[in-house]
C-alpha cells in the first residue's frame, strides 16, 4: 500500500503468485485488479512468468472480472524470491522511463483543453498548472476545486440572507454571528 502512494498519477502495485493470480493490489486513481483474478494473459505478467526476470512493457493492461481491460499502462515486474511477482502499473510518469507521454483518455495532461468553472460557469482554456491543493485548473476569477468544495459547506443566514462560511455561525445556528 505504501508503494502505491508514491505513484505520481493513476496506477497500481500488484503482488502475484507464480501462476499470475493476484494476491494483493493497492492503487491510486484507478481500479486495481481483483484479488484472485488471473492476469497471466496480460503482456507484462505473461512475459515475467516466461522469463523469471525483471520485465518492462509499455503497452500492458489489467483484465477485470467482467472480461474488460483497463486503459493501456506502462508496467514493470520483478520477482521477489521465487514465489511472488511484484508489478508496478501506471498510466504515465513512470520512474524507469526518461519520458512517458500521457496515455489517451487518462486526462492527466489538461494543457490546451477547455475547462468549465463549477463556481462561476466561465469556460476557459487551460494554460497554467492546476491548484497545488486540489490539482484542478483555475479560472480567470481564481476559482478551482477548492472553491467548489468550500462553497458546498457555506450556509445562508436566516436574518440577513448572506451566504457565509461555516465559521461565521455559532455551532449549528442558522443565524450568523453578526446578526445574533
Amino acid at each position: 500500500m505504501r508503494a502505491a502512494q508514491y505513484l505520481a498519477d493513476g496506477g497500481a502495485v500488484v503482488l502475484f503468485d507464480t501462476t499470475g493470480q493476484v494476491h494483493f493490489a493497492a492503487s491510486r486513481g484507478m481500479i486495481p485488479p481483483a484479488r484472485g483474478s488471473d492476469q497471466s494473459g496480460t503482456p507484462l505478467v505473461s512475459a515475467a512468468l516466461r522469463t523469471r526476470a525483471t520485465i518492462q512493457r509499455d503497452k500492458t493492461y489489467i483484465v477485470y472480472r467482467s472480461g474488460g481491460h483497463s486503459n493501456l499502462l506502462y508496467g514493470q515486474a520483478a520477482w521477489c524470491d521465487e514465489d511472488y511477482l511484484i508489478a508496478v502499473l501506471a498510466e504515465d510518469s513512470v520512474p524507469w522511463r526518461a519520458f512517458t507521454a500521457p496515455r489517451p483518455n487518462t486526462q492527466t495532461s489538461r494543457f490546451g483543453s477547455w475547462w468549465e468553472c463549477e463556481t462561476c460557469g466561465d469556460s476557459f482554456k487551460v494554460t497554467e498548472r492546476g491548484c497545488e491543493e486540489c490539482g484542478e485548473p483555475r479560472c480567470g476569477q481564481g476559482h478551482c476545486g477548492c472553491t467548489t468544495a468550500r462553497s458546498r459547506s457555506d450556509r445562508t443566514c436566516e436574518r440577513c440572507s448572506m451566504v457565509l462560511a461555516p465559521a461565521r455561525f455559532e455551532g449549528a445556528s442558522t443565524t450568523c454571528r453578526d446578526c445574533s
